[in-house]
């Protein structure tokens, strides 16, 4: 049988997804017994019996480790009740914030009291997280025990499509609470060679944020030290958007570049292979901890720990057997690591070097050592790599990167460099802080090279194709073709170079465009409000976008949603009126130049919010329309109608001067109403006031909004409440609750079902939930799922 731990990893990673998919024991067990017959009618390449019978083992294997994962991230409700827990674990991880430390503990113990464990809590918990004062968390390193006091709570879950989800995220690192200590007692320190490791990393920190100014500090750091807490997250994203993401984390490139350089210069030095061997794998070992090296970084650890263990036996190493020990290895030790995006990018880019990269320099068939040939190696490994990532790429953020390919050839050579002079100048800073700053001169000019992704950044809508995440099935897809394309060259021998073609053609067909069809969201903002809708034919807008409890929920809410759905620009941007909580992300899209015309309300036009937010956008060239009663627009198939306010009204209260708005699609129809308190409602009833299957319900819920006479009146099948989870004001009032009911109406609050998207469905519309587990969604038009 070839390449036996290949099989056994691709079982234990069965095992893991039938555990996810929420089947049960038996059921993966009945699963393992079909392996063993299907792969018994295989005799021929399944040689060895009782390497088959292992098959189901992993299955098993892989099943039972993730269902003991999946047990220690599930959190307890009755801790979550408690204002303050006391806690005590042992210290895995220590990494310096801005302001803080973010301390990461395991096996963590709960209490009632110092003393005395709480009855029919689990004795041993899941691990935490604790942010801890720079006095406190300087003195902490990984290995000690330590115990205390703080406030407890969960990871953000993502609420809206495109959003971070922490909790996932957290849990794939084994983290199930977030505990904000009041104080901590370490119980027993960290051994000396740990302690000596952190305080390594942390003086050669502090050496290179001295020496360097704060943006090349912090590009050193990161690569070199692991250490991204200098680095804005605009930088990073620019680096992602330019396909070069990966120079700015310890990836297998820089463990290769130390742990090769180190043990080709202890061979020429004349000491003997295995001494070399073992002093390199040590060596690597060593500085995946002074990095606090995550999965993706261990998985280059091991592969190089096991080339070492070739060179040390003598024996012919094989890429894809120890990648594939691997993923066993670290699924094994820590089985929710199959939620890090990192690592299947770190396997992925592997398998291409090892698989795709091959492939196509025979199907090239160029002669050897030939001028093509040694331009085709420089070319083709890192072109393979990007072919191989980006359906990944593509589900994961959206977008691909044009200009990866050449980023990476201009830049990857230099790390050669980069990376033992950076490593240099940080511990000879250690002994002789002149002989750093000598350094440091030859260190700056490198780094000048890193400023051409900044120089680029004003091109950056240009270098890359907004897709919108795609279904994991189109994704799947295209790996399927990729690996047909392999089997179909290694049959033909690698003769029938038209194959090169129909890849390239393949790729070109499955190369995702953004996803097209009318839709309404109603985003989770917190204590605030957005709507964004699209016609059938990609127009789109946003109906405000803002909010009083979510800080930059621009940046972190609204903008991941348009990237998700691979939107560059809104083209009709409304802001019903002029409070925080309805434009603070508007704003924020208008300094990103993420919108294309910005449309206010002509009866608030000297409100303070309105005239900061036109400002702003003459600033950025976005034009400024004021919109009035019996203004319409046309976008696509969907028209907009305002129907309140005129352009002077005798309301006095900025609420009573928003923007109300009737769309109208083929399916449905939707009226959006901003802040209106039942004053403008009134208002409203004397003129023409519109039924709707959809209503934007008025002021979060307010109770002094969204009277009976205006319900009867608009009639809705389902009316959403924008609002923030513990929100000060009491939102959504219990009476308008009541008065919705009455009407007849479904309710949707987004905090707790999420972000609420409506399409349509044949002659009606659907209406589905992002956090469907959450939903107080009793009643819609059309359903709700």
């Amino acid at each position: 049988m070839k390449r036996p731990m290949v099989w056994f990893l691709l079982m234990f990673l069965s095992g893991e997804l039938l555990c996810l998919a929420g089947l049960h024991l038996w059921q993966a067990s009945l699963i393992g017994l079909l392996c063993i017959l299907m792969t018994g009618s295989r005799k021929a390449y399944f040689r060895v019996t009782w390497i088959r019978h292992l098959l189901p083992v992993f299955i098993l294997a892989g099943f039972v480790v993730c269902s003991a994962a999946v047990s220690k991230v599930t959190p307890d409700g009755r801790l979550l009740q408690r204002k303050n827990v006391y806690f005590s674990g042992k210290v895995t991880m220590v990494s310096e914030k801005e302001n803080s430390f973010a301390v990461s503990i395991g096996s963590c113990l709960f209490y009632a009291g110092e003393e005395k464990a709480e009855e029919g809590l689990p004795s041993a918990c899941q691990g935490a997280l604790l942010y801890v004062d720079k006095t406190a968390g300087g003195s902490l390193y990984a290995g000690a025990r330590i115990c205390g006091r703080g406030r407890i709570t969960l990871p953000e879950q993502a609420s809206n499509p495109g959003q971070f989800d922490a909790r996932r995220y957290q849990a794939s690192r084994g983290i199930c609470y977030i505990i904000f200590p009041d104080e901590i007692r370490t119980l027993k320190e960290a051994s000396s060679f740990r302690r000596l490791v952190e305080d390594f990393r942390r003086r050669m920190k502090t050496v290179f944020d001295s020496l360097f100014g704060e943006t090349e500090a912090g590009f050193l750091d990161a690569m070199i030290l692991g250490d991204q807490s200098l680095l804005e997250a605009d930088t990073k994203a620019l680096f992602r958007k330019l396909g070069i993401v990966h120079i700015l984390a310890i990836s297998g490139m820089h463990l290769s570049l130390i742990g090769s350089g180190l043990y080709k210069l202890l061979k020429r030095t004349g000491l003997p292979q295995r001494p070399c061997a073992l002093l390199a794998a040590f060596t690597v070992m060593t500085y995946a901890r002074f990095v606090h090296a995550g999965p993706a970084t261990m998985r280059a650890v091991i592969m190089f720990c096991m080339m070492m263990t070739a060179e040390y036996l003598g024996r012919k190493y094989d890429g894809l057997s120890a990648l594939a020990l691997a993923g066993l290895v670290i699924l094994a030790a820590d089985p929710l690591a199959l939620y890090q995006s990192g690592l299947w990018f770190a396997f992925i880019a592997v398998l291409s070097l090892y698989l795709l990269a091959p492939a196509i320099l025979k199907l090239l068939n160029l002669p050897k050592k030939s001028r093509q040939m040694h331009m085709a190696y420089i070319i083709v490994p890192p072109a393979a790599v990007t072919l191989g990532t980006m359906p990944l790429t593509v589900y994961c953020y959206g977008e691909i990167p044009l200009a990866g390919l050449v980023m990476n050839l201009l830049i990857m050579p230099v790390m050669g460099i980069l990376m033992p002079l950076g490593l240099l100048t940080g511990l000879s800073g250690l002994v002789s802080f002149k002989l750093a700053s000598f350094l440091a001169g030859s260190l700056r000019l490198i780094l000048r090279l890193y400023a051409l992704p900044k120089v680029l950044g004003a091109l950056q809508d240009h270098l890359i194709i907004k897709t919108g995440c795609q279904p994991l099935a189109m994704v799947l897809a295209v790996y399927a073709g990729l690996a047909l394309f392999l089997l179909l060259s290694a049959r033909t021998g690698y003769k029938d170079r038209r194959l090169l073609l129909i890849l390239c053609c393949a790729l070109i067909l499955a190369l995702p465009v953004r996803r097209i069809g009318q839709m309404t969201a109603f985003l989770d903002v917190g204590q605030g409000q957005c709507i964004f809708i699209r016609s059938s034919d990609g127009r789109t807008m946003l109906y405000d976008g803002g909010s009083s409890d979510v800080k930059q929920a621009g940046k972190y809410r609204i903008m991941p949603f348009l990237d998700y759905y691979g939107v560059k620009a809104v083209d009709e941007v409304f802001v019903s009126h002029g409070d925080y909580d309805h434009y603070s992300g508007i704003q924020e899209l208008i300094e990103a130049g993420r919108i294309r015309r910005l449309c206010l309300t002509a009866a608030g036009r000297e409100d303070e919010g309105c005239l900061l937010l036109a400002r702003t956008a003459m600033e950025k060239d976005i034009p400024v329309t004021y919109i009035r009663r019996g203004d319409c627009l046309q976008l696509g198939d969907l028209k907009i109608s305002c129907i309140y306010p005129a352009e002077k009204t005798q309301m006095q209260e900025i609420n009573d001067r928003s923007m109300v708005l009737e769309l109208e699609t083929e399916r449905y129809s939707l009226l959006l109403t901003g802040d209106i308190s039942s004053e403008a409602e009134a208002a409203l009833l004397s003129g023409r006031l519109p039924a709707a299957d959809i209503l934007q319900v008025s002021h979060h819920g307010s109770k002094f909004s969204s009277s009976a006479a205006f319900l009867a009146a608009v009639h809705p099948s389902v009316s959403i409440v924008s609002a923030g989870a513990g929100n000060p004001y009491g939102h959504p009032d219990k009476e308008t609750l009541d008065r919705l009911e009455a009407a007849g109406s479904g309710v949707c609050i987004t905090f707790k079902t999420g972000a609420v998207l409506i399409r349509p469905d044949q002659d009606d519309f659907r209406v589905s939930l992002f956090c469907p587990d959450g939903s107080s969604c009793e009643k819609a038009g059309g359903g709700v799922r």
